[in-house]
């Protein structure tokens, strides 16, 4: 979990790294840095559900990382996103689907179902199956875990990191809270109004 002033220390990592001290520059970092922990939480959370290993310590580590590399580009370019690292998420479990992870972040439950439809068409694999854990996190976040049940076999058939469904639930369970811990971090409420 991040401390306060954790991204203040980053930026200041990245503005000595780049050698980049102006007030733009260190405001760029700032916001490059924000910008690059959400992107990386959003990241690691997904590749953990996806690829499997520890989702909550995925997104922990996707976030610093992001972070650090955010504070470099907003200290060099003036707030401008890491590219590069919305690339590599994008092309592990398909744009559509890091994008509605995004929407997801913001609350924005139709994009986000939108898009994990339109993920859940890809032809790779891991993308399609991205959009499937999607869609069952922006229900379970309204707090339909009912509808993302409906999702299970889906999910149990076709991710084989999945054990059972008890498992499927734990981990849908602790996508949702890592979710909601990311808009904390990010001061956004944790839950969406109105859900």
């Amino acid at each position: 979990m991040r401390r306060p002033g954790q991204f203040a220390a980053i930026a200041l990592i990245a503005l000595l790294a780049t050698g980049c001290a102006g007030p733009k520059s260190a405001e760029g970092a700032k916001q490059g840095a924000a910008s690059g922990a959400v992107g990386g939480a959003v990241g690691g959370l997904v590749s953990g559900l996806i690829f499997g290993g520890d989702a909550l310590g995925g997104a922990a580590a996707g976030a610093a990382i992001g972070a650090a590399s955010g504070a470099a580009a907003g200290a060099a370019s003036g707030a401008r996103v890491d590219q590069q690292q919305s690339q590599r998420y994008a092309s592990e479990f398909g744009e559509d689907n890091y994008n509605g992870f995004l929407a997801l972040v913001a609350c924005d439950y139709d994009r986000a179902l939108a898009l994990a439809t339109k993920g859940q068409q890809d032809q790779n694999r891991n993308h399609a199956l991205s959009g499937v854990w999607l869609e069952a996190i922006a229900y379970a976040d309204q707090n339909n875990y009912d509808k993302a049940a409906t999702l299970y076999p889906t999910l149990e058939r076709d991710d084989p990191v999945l054990l059972d469904r008890s498992d499927t639930e734990r981990k849908l369970k602790d996508a949702v809270r890592k979710l909601r811990t990311i808009r904390t971090e990010e001061n956004l409420a944790p839950q969406c109004s109105g859900r």
